[in-house]
């Protein structure tokens, strides 16, 4: 599979949206429960029950196509320039949104890993003693290091 970062100018920042994961989850859910929508309305010896199935079955679908569009639309944001690296956490209405920026003239880009059998995975960028850790575990490691390294910025080894 070969991976492009979108074209932008030295000026214009690349933008790149996390991974939409989890959301698949509630995808299939949805159509597991649209089958149990079709069986148990054929099932349902009385009225009563094509009713119940379709309040109970039909809700839960509904919730589980809203869950799945909800973290389709509320994803995380990471905005990368020559100049700057600028990580946005989705809105909610529990938490303000949350922007991180880490800046070249701060110094060198550090990557933040961590292990998992004989796997290892980026969890967050950060420029050493800047104090500020952006985590990209959500987004596509190779776009990020790509879109990066267009900029400018340069991985350690």
């Amino acid at each position: 599979m070969s991976y492009q970062v979108p074209s932008a100018s030295a000026d214009n920042p690349i933008v790149l949206r996390a991974s939409a994961g989890a959301a698949w989850v509630w995808v299939v859910l949805a159509a597991f429960f649209a089958f149990a929508l079709v069986r148990g309305y054929l099932g349902a010896a009385t009225t009563a029950g094509h009713i119940g199935v379709v309040i109970f079955v039909g809700s839960c679908i509904g919730l589980f196509v809203w869950a799945a569009a909800y973290m389709l639309m509320h994803r995380s944001t990471i905005s990368i320039s020559a100049s700057q690296i600028i990580y946005a956490r989705a809105t909610t209405r529990r938490a303000d949104r949350q922007i991180l920026v880490l800046d070249r003239s701060s110094g060198d880009l550090g990557v933040l890993t961590a292990r998992r059998g004989n796997r290892t995975y980026v969890t967050g960028l950060t420029i050493h003693g800047s104090g500020t850790t952006l985590p990209v575990r959500t987004f596509d490691p190779n776009l990020v290091r790509k879109a990066c390294r267009s900029k400018g910025w340069q991985f350690p080894v």
